[in-house]
Parts: structure tokens; C-alpha cells; sequence
């Protein structure tokens, strides 16, 4: 992303990450979502641990909206450079190498995998883009190579227009994401990066207060309908109504507006240059792809900070949680800062001369 972004734009990012972070712990770290034996098992404990769990979950899909809406504000005006896909692509194969090969390798010591489990890691980590091995990646890979059709298209497009064509893609291709289609991910990306860019076009703004309100109204909806979908069966009909509706709701509704209230609370938020904000920013892809590669979730979760079977039995649970997302968001910042440092900026500047000669020939 652009280094002279302001920075509340940065702060934002953060702040977007630290809810990620806090929703995979939920997710990953109390209940499991992809590990069938262990996902009912976060059902047994307090009534105030689960509603502290549900209170989390929403961070993911908003934080994710966030990313995609700041691509699409930007990216509408910005000049296109494939040089920032390269980046990109280059930064992924690294933690895909030293975490998915590496650490998959350990992790299969540790948890005596099979081997083929170890090959189908390995194949994952050689194609970590095409074989979906960070879903975000593969969506936004795929969105970043079409930016240059979708701004000329939505360029010659009335504000009316403009309008009409978000609604059609909230409504027929958004909307059913609820049902986790195969392309669910490239989905939500599409339509965040067209709000992002129809926000930048429409200049469409709020005070303050009032999105922090609606933000904070919105969220503990998104909570409570998780924690009441947790109380209702998955084997009777009313169940499974239910459920839908409460995640078509969550879906369709709280998280565009919780994206936008935040987004626009944010970009209200005027305050000076800040240079480690800036600094900090960068570091949250990085961050993303270490802690939630298929070996991170296991190793830092499960193993080093033992969510379910030990944290989540204690009565300060909240007070521990929030320990151990801020505790990974940092080592994480750490570890990609010193990637940049060590390795990033010392192959970009001759990476970026080079692609320049090519395109200039």
C-alpha cells in the first residue's frame, strides 16, 4: 500500500487486523470451525465466556470488508502497478515456504500426521495462491488482475448508475456468500472494492458520532444473533430456518454496515502523521498470513497458547483473550517487520528497476 498514506487510514488498517486476529482466536481457537470433534466442544463452557466468543466473531468478515473497501477507495484513483502484485505474490511464497513446508514439517513430528497429509502441505505450499491456502489472497490475486476493467467500467457509469450496479451486487452476488459457494471469496472481495470505489466516487459521508453509533448498534446485533444461533438445534427444521436467517441477517446487513460506519469513522478521524503508525500498518499482511496459515492456526492456538483446553475454562477468560490476540498481533508485526527489513528491501529496488526496463522496452 501506498507509504504516504495518511495515517488514519493506517491506524485503520491496524485496527482492522486486530479485529481479524481476534476473530480467528474465536474461530480457530475456541471453536474450532475446522475441526468437526472439537466444534461443539466451546458449547460447554460459561455463559459469559460464549458471549464473549460471539462477541468476537464479527471482527473477521468486517476486517476483511475493511481491506477490500480501503483497495477499492484507493486503487479507483490510484495509477495501476503490477509491481504491487509482485510484491504481493513474492511475500505469500515466503510464509508459504518457511511456514507451510517448515513448519509443516514440524508440526507433523509433533502431531504425527500421515505422510500423505505432509504431501497434500507441501503441494499447498508450492501453489499457495491457486490452492487456496490463505483465502484472502486467492481473492484479492484474482480481484487485483481485473482493478483496470472494473475502475473503466465503473468510470462510465452515471452516479445512478453507479448506485444501481452496487445494489445488484449487494442483492445477486454478495448476498449469497451466506451459503459458502465455491467462489464465496472473490465475491465479498468484488463487492467490497466496488463500495470502496463508490464511496471514493460519491464523496458519501457521515458525522462521527454517527457512525460510531450505528457501528457499535450494528456489532452487538451481529453478537447477539451469533449467541442465540448457538442455542438452536442443527437437526430440526425450525433449527436450521433460523440459523439461516440469523447469518443472512449478520451477512447481508451488519457487516457492510459495520465496514462503512467504521470506514467513514475513521477517515473523519483527522490527526497528524504518525511514523509508527506507518510503520506498524504495513506489517498487517504479514501478520495475517502467519497467523492464519494451516500450520500457524494449529501451532499458536492449540499448542503454545492453549485456547479451549486451557484458557477458556478460566474465569478471566476476556481479560486472558485479549492478552493473547494483542501478544500475536505484535510477535507477528515483529517477525514481518524484520522480513522487510532483511529481505523485501533489498530485492525490491533492483525488482522494480528491472520491471520498469521491461515495460519501457
Amino acid at each position: 500500500m501506498q507509504t504516504n498514506r495518511s495515517s488514519n487510514f493506517e491506524l485503520l488498517r491496524i485496527f482492522a487486523m486486530l479485529m481479524i486476529v481476534a476473530a480467528h482466536f474465536a474461530g480457530h481457537g475456541i471453536r474450532h470451525v475446522f475441526v468437526p470433534e472439537l466444534s461443539s466442544a466451546w458449547l460447554s463452557g460459561s455463559f459469559a465466556n460464549r458471549l464473549f466468543t460471539s462477541f468476537l466473531i464479527p471482527g473477521g468478515k468486517i476486517g476483511v470488508g475493511i481491506f477490500f473497501v480501503l483497495t477499492g477507495y484507493f486503487m479507483y484513483t490510484a495509477q495501476y502497478k503490477a509491481s504491487h502484485l509482485i510484491k504481493l505474490v513474492l511475500q505469500v511464497y515466503f510464509y508459504s515456504f518457511t511456514i507451510q513446508i517448515g513448519g509443516g514439517y514440524s508440526l507433523r513430528r509433533i502431531l504425527q500426521l500421515p505422510t500423505k497429509s505432509l504431501v497434500a502441505q507441501f503441494l499447498s505450499a508450492l501453489l499457495p495462491i491457486s490452492s487456496n491456502s490463505w483465502w484472502f489472497v486467492t481473492a484479492y490475486v484474482v480481484l487485483f488482475l481485473f482493478i483496470p476493467l472494473i475502475n473503466e467500467g465503473f468510470r462510465k457509469l452515471t452516479d445512478k448508475q453507479c448506485g444501481f450496479v452496487l445494489f445488484l451486487l449487494w442483492a445477486v452476488w454478495y448476498v449469497p456468500t451466506v451459503f459458502a459457494f465455491n467462489y464465496a471469496g472473490l465475491q465479498r472481495a468484488l463487492f467490497f472494492y466496488v463500495l470502496g470505489a463508490w464511496l471514493r466516487r460519491s464523496e458519501f459521508n457521515l458525522n462521527r458520532l454517527s457512525t460510531l453509533f450505528f457501528f457499535l448498534m450494528v456489532w452487538c446485533t451481529f453478537s447477539g444473533l451469533d449467541i442465540a444461533s448457538s442455542f438452536l438445534g442443527s437437526n430440526d427444521t425450525k433449527g436450521l430456518v433460523l440459523k439461516t436467517l440469523f447469518d443472512i441477517v449478520e451477512i447481508a446487513i451488519c457487516v457492510p454496515v459495520c465496514t462503512v460506519s467504521l470506514f467513514l469513522f475513521f477517515k473523519n478521524c483527522k490527526f497528524g502523521y504518525s511514523k509508527f503508525i506507518n510503520t506498524v500498518a504495513p506489517t498487517t499482511f504479514g501478520i495475517y498470513l502467519i497467523h492464519d496459515s494451516g500450520v500457524g492456526r494449529t501451532l499458536i492456538w492449540d499448542k503454545i497458547f492453549h485456547c479451549l483446553d486451557v484458557q477458556y475454562e478460566s474465569v478471566y477468560f476476556p481479560l486472558v483473550a485479549l492478552g493473547t490476540i494483542v501478544a500475536v498481533f505484535i510477535c507477528c508485526s515483529v517477525i514481518e517487520y524484520l522480513r522487510q527489513v532483511l529481505f523485501e528491501r533489498r530485492y525490491m529496488p533492483l525488482l522494480n528497476t528491472k520491471l520498469s526496463q521491461f515495460i519501457s522496452a
